[in-house]
Formats: C-alpha cells, structure tokens, sequence
C-alpha cells in the first residue's frame, strides 16, 4: 500500500480500514459505515426476492478492488464476473447504469434507497448481508 502519508506528502489521512497496514503507519479508528448489498431497480436481482449464491455467481458483481478479497462475506460472494475499481462512486454510478450489483457503503446510496432507484439485497443463503467497516485516521 502506498499512500501519501508514508510518502511524507501529507500529515494525516482518512481511509476505510485496511487489514494490514505497514509497520510505520500508524492509525486510530474514527468510526465505522455500514455496507450493504445492491443494485439497481430495473436490474434482473431486483426482482429476486431473497438471491441465492447460485443466483448472484453468474452476474457481474462491481467491487472495490482493495477490499474485494479482504471484506468478512467475500469467500460467498464469488462471482464469475468481477470488475473492480478503486472508487465506490464509479462502482454506484456502474451499478446504477444495470451493469452489475455492487456492495458498497449505505450512508453513499441512502437516496437511491429512498426513491426506490436502488434496491438493497437481502441474501437467502448468508442473511448477515451487512457488516460495519471502520473508518481509520492514518
């Protein structure tokens, strides 16, 4: 991982937590998001009531590619087709363009949940669908 504050460029950074950051960063957590499960209304999952494993493995799942091995459920959520991106709101604008289902922090996608652009996936077989991420001061 290289950042702008192991570079000497800057003095303090904000970051979704790491599961290994270097020795010399150190860190304190600020606080944590919620992630959730989503996609775009108009898109074939939406209308899956409760999706299986078997149902989301041959659909393209948009991730955040730091995180895409390392969160808590990503040993169930294989999928066949995985396009990554270092950015949640490329992942949210993809995902609302119907090219895939992304997992990505709630409090960015609260409005598209509201108007009902968004729906929210509730897995079948894993119904622990959301996890807290910390945010960590570096």
């Amino acid at each position: 991982m290289r950042s702008s504050v192991l570079d000497d460029e800057t003095l303090l950074g904000v970051a979704f937590a790491l599961p290994d950051y270097p020795e010399d960063l150190a860190f304190r957590q600020l606080g944590r998001l919620f992630m959730t499960h989503v996609v775009h209304r108009d898109h074939p999952l939406a209308t899956v009531r409760s999706p299986s494993f078997d149902d989301i493995r041959d659909v393209r799942h948009l991730a955040y590619a730091s995180y895409s091995r390392a969160l808590p459920t990503s040993e169930y959520l294989q999928s066949t087709q995985t396009w990554h991106s270092d950015s949640y709101q490329a992942l949210i604008e993809l995902m609302k363009s119907g090219v895939g289902w992304a997992t990505v922090p709630r409090q960015l996608i609260l409005k598209g949940i509201a108007t009902g652009e968004l729906v929210e996936l509730q897995l079948g077989a894993y119904p622990f669908t959301d996890w807290e991420m910390n945010v960590d001061l570096i």
